[in-house]
């Protein structure tokens, strides 16, 4: 058994768990909904109409606030809100922050009362849209205040589903065929390979650049750092990509060997080299007369 493709299995695997867990985090309110494309965070929305007598919104704001209730960092749950709003690939999640146990009037970064919502692949976000639909008729205005970005989620999830399609082609199909090294299929695992880490690639790319740009734009409502959608995105990719190298390794090792041999040693001829290139014109190995020297080959 050939051990470059066996060991490439074995990434190949873990890439398929750890994409299926990013498509599905937050999918069912399951542990996975702090993975999060983006998090809004709107626990202050509606504050400064409160405190600002001013605002005209104050009224209306106040009016909803129960009256013992006192310097309150948060309000949302009175205006119809929630405390944050969250994207995922198939769905999007909303919470609470959960009040400090020593004062109802402080919010710990803890999440409670989480809600996912299962969407359609490649459906539209927009925050401003979800606010003015759920607060209260009289304060809908709040939504003005923030952004009225909307965000396209297809591209990404198309280029998601396509990585791991071809992860799962790989896995099943290609490198099984690939382990006793007697078969000429290296070439198109390698190509296959390298389709799935390089759509894992622009969608992690895309996904994250979006999550960046909203976390750094200083906006209302602010966003939290998508650390664990980072977390699990990333090394995704990066495992894909081992094992993209490990398959083209051993095409190349391939590219070396007689047609119709078996692929049985990692030694590089002294008249090949590594540069990728040969690979689109090393396909005819040929056994060349050495004349009392050792038995070669030439590529032709």
């Amino acid at each position: 058994m050939r051990w470059l493709p066996f060991v490439a299995s074995y990434w190949c695997a873990a890439v398929i768990i750890l994409a299926f867990h990013v498509l599905f985090a937050g999918y069912g309110n399951d542990s996975l909904e702090g993975a999060a494309i983006i998090t809004f965070n709107t626990s202050s929305l509606g504050i400064s109409d409160y405190y600002q007598p001013n605002s005209t919104l104050h009224s209306n704001v106040t009016s909803l606030v129960p009256s013992s209730i006192t310097n309150p960092t948060s309000i949302t749950q009175y205006l119809g809100i929630k405390d944050w709003y969250s994207i995922h690939y198939l769905s999007t999640c909303s919470g609470f922050f959960r009040p400090d146990p020593k004062n109802d009037n402080l919010l710990t970064s803890q999440w409670t009362n989480v809600t996912c919502t299962k969407k359609n692949s490649g459906y539209v976000f927009t925050i401003s849209d979800i606010l003015r639909h759920e607060l209260h008729t009289g304060v809908a205005a709040i939504a003005d205040e923030v952004m009225q970005t909307s965000y396209y989620t297809a591209s990404w999830i198309a280029l998601w589903y396509i990585g791991i399609v071809l992860a799962i082609v790989e896995m099943f199909i290609f490198l099984p065929l690939t382990w006793p090294g007697t078969r000429r299929l290296n070439g198109y695992s390698t190509l296959v390979s390298f389709v799935s880490y390089l759509s894992l690639q622009i969608s992690s790319s895309l996904a994250t650049s979006h999550s960046i740009h909203t976390y750094n734009s200083h906006t209302l409502p602010p966003t939290l750092h998508p650390t664990e959608f980072l977390a699990m995105t990333w090394p995704t990719t990066c495992l894909m990509f081992v094992v993209f190298l490990l398959v083209e390794i051993e095409w190349r090792f391939e590219l070396w060997t007689l047609k119709g041999e078996r692929i049985t040693g990692y030694r590089k001829p002294v008249c090949k080299s590594w540069n990728l290139l040969e690979a689109f014109w090393d396909r005819n190995p040929t056994g060349i007369d050495a004349k009392g020297r050792d038995e070669g080959f030439e590529m032709r």
